[in-house]
């Protein structure tokens, strides 16, 4: 299977057909694992049960009004 490579931004995306994302059982938004391999293949595989931590880094802190201080309503 051939696809082309789009201009996104100052990035570059891979449109991937929804075939091949229901047979690789995955969806928008999703996560897959990247990996050049030492021949120049590129290595995509679907990550389940992980997130990187570059989602994490995404994911917005929780304001420190909401947090509380750690002191319950004792003091």
């Amino acid at each position: 299977m051939s696809v082309r490579l789009c201009r996104w931004g100052n990035s570059v995306g891979l449109r991937l057909p929804k075939s091949l994302l229901q047979t690789a059982g995955l969806a928008a938004g999703g996560y897959v694992s990247l990996r050049v391999l030492d021949n120049g293949d590129i290595r995509v595989r679907p990550m389940s049960g992980s997130v990187p931590a570059e989602a994490i880094a995404e994911t917005p802190a929780p304001r420190a009004a909401d947090a509380g201080d750690g002191w319950g309503d004792q003091w």
